[in-house]
């Protein structure tokens, strides 16, 4: 078990192999499954239309709630003291949660190293497992993130007036695809062909009220978020917009090109952030499409690549597959 100060753990906390169990649980209601997706911009019929939801017999939330909720849940034990979410090296979904489901979050410790490029922090991944009120196992993840050292804590450093003045790097990390706009289609496994490239027409600028709204929503108490006088005693000097709402946000924006008939979201996985997304930023997405595979008369999967821009499509901000269970068009 973490042994927690009242500061949260820091790098040198943490012990490989260990386990927490996180409060709070948290009952899922539909009411926030719709605010979540409308405030991500995600017009998915899955997430909002009951009539639709009823059609294809789908129960579940947002998956991007349940992430964002179980990275939130799990804040306090694990990346309270967090420099930057490196990234999520898979996220799986074996049961999405619906109404009136509780969901507990459990973290194990997998893996501790230095960073390679600071010594102020070190690098700590966990795997995230969520379960519902009967033990069942609803999803897992496994999430980096590179976590300050106790002699260098931002939080020591504000309480005692300082200020930490070597600015924060981020190194290119992905190949850069060229991006060639096709036309909307209407959505079906059909409409898909590996190698098509979708530069999604909506943006959606982040504003204070977003980083605070969705923090709340999503149970996350890191203070990069929400504690203005904290961050200014940062190497960032401004809140940080939350790493998995910039994922939702991408999704949300993407999500008239490539969901609209999907009817259940298989997973995420070699998500990275490589640049920080502030007040005023404006997120645009461009998806290419990696492979379309019928699963039966009805259904198949569709697996893209999404990367979100900041700066007019100039700084890339995440980059990550993704898996998407789609219908296929009647014949």
């Amino acid at each position: 078990m973490i042994e927690l100060s009242w500061e949260g753990p820091y790098f040198e906390d943490f012990n490989v192999g260990e386990r927490v169990i996180h409060n709070p649980s948290i009952t899922i209601s539909a009411e926030l499954n719709r605010i979540f997706s409308l405030l991500t911009m995600d017009f998915t019929p899955l997430y909002l239309d009951e009539r639709f939801r009823k059609e294809v017999d789908f129960h579940g939330i947002n998956p991007r709630y349940l992430d964002a909720l179980t990275i939130g849940i799990s804040v306090r034990d694990t990346s309270v003291n967090s420099l930057a979410f490196l990234g999520i090296d898979y996220s799986k979904y074996y049961e999405l949660p619906s109404e009136g489901n509780t969901i507990t979050v459990e973290t194990e410790v997998v893996e501790k190293r230095e960073s390679r490029t600071r010594g102020n922090a070190g690098v700590i991944t966990w795997v995230h497992r969520t379960y519902d009120e009967r033990n069942n196992l609803l999803s897992e993840m496994r999430r980096s993130n590179l976590v300050y050292k106790r002699n260098f804590s931002p939080w020591r450093k504000f309480l005692a007036g300082s200020e930490e003045s070597v600015s924060v790097r981020y190194e290119e990390n992905i190949q850069e695809l060229k991006y060639e706009g096709i036309p909307v289609k209407a959505g079906y496994l059909e409409d898909f062909s590996p190698g098509q490239v979708f530069i999604h027409r909506l943006g959606r600028t982040v504003t204070y009220f977003d980083n605070l709204m969705i923090t709340m929503l999503s149970a996350n108490t890191s203070p990069l978020h929400f504690d203005l006088e904290y961050m200014r005693a940062t190497s960032f000097g401004d809140l940080l917009f939350l790493g998995p709402m910039t994922l939702a946000f991408t999704c949300g924006i993407a999500s008239p090109d490539l969901s609209m008939k999907a009817i259940g979201e298989l997973g995420i996985s070699s998500v990275k952030f490589t640049a920080p997304v502030f007040n005023g930023d404006t997120i645009h997405a461009v998806s290419k499409v990696l492979e379309v595979m019928a699963l039966n008369d009805k259904t198949g999967k569709l697996k893209v690549r999404t990367a979100g821009f900041k700066n007019r499509f100039k700084v890339k901000v995440v980059e990550y597959d993704r898996e998407i269970l789609v219908l296929r068009r009647k014949t």
